[in-house]
């Protein structure tokens, strides 16, 4: 699978080049239709009491990289539904894997989100 500039993957072919504001643009308008879709697999009571802005960029930022529906299946997803922010923060943490093997920019990855994730968790 191709990518380009901040991972877009749809529609990319081998060799594109893109400004950097096509880039920004792009990323802005992912990060938009990946929110869109991720939003049915927040329970009401989760978008009414547990999604802060910090909370919903990282939850955003994982679909970005493992996909909606992979982040909507998520343990993450299901702590967090369940009103268990810290322990769906963590679970964010769990997907640092490619191919079977620990990735060290994955877990780097998972830090920042975990870390955006819980801001204000006591």
């Amino acid at each position: 699978m191709w990518t380009i500039c901040a991972g877009e993957t749809e529609g990319v072919r081998p060799g594109e080049v893109r400004t950097r504001a096509e880039c920004e643009a792009g990323l802005r308008a992912g990060l938009i239709r990946y929110w869109r879709a991720l939003l049915p697999y927040f329970e009401p009571g989760t978008l009414a009491m547990f999604l802060t802005p910090q909370r919903g960029a990282a939850f955003n930022s994982l679909s970005w990289n493992i996909g909606v529906s992979g982040t909507g299946r998520s343990t993450a997803m299901r702590r967090l539904n369940a009103g268990d922010i810290r322990g769906a923060c963590e679970a964010i943490g769990m997907w640092n894997r490619a191919g079977g093997r620990v990735i060290r920019g994955l877990v780097n990855r998972r830090a920042d989100e975990t870390a955006l994730c819980l801001v204000g968790v006591r």
